[in-house]
């Protein structure tokens, strides 16, 4: 498996070049395992988001958008 942390800085970079609603990345753990989750926008955007990237399991959060105050 690649390194986690650099998957997941690539996979933003990516992601956030191509597509709108592509909100940040991070890394969770769940059962001993780590996966990159990206944070999108909206349920809409999940298309985007590959199941795996670089060896990594990947998973899709909805955050919706993210307003300044």
């Amino acid at each position: 498996m690649e390194n986690i942390t650099h998957a997941k800085r690539q996979l933003f970079e990516s992601l956030k070049a191509r597509y709108e609603g592509i909100m940040g990345t991070g890394i969770k753990e769940k059962d001993g395992h780590e996966y990159i989750v990206v944070y999108i926008s909206a349920q809409d955007k999940i298309q985007y988001v590959p199941a795996h990237y670089m060896g990594n399991k990947v998973i899709a959060e909805v955050k919706g958008s993210i307003k300044a105050l």
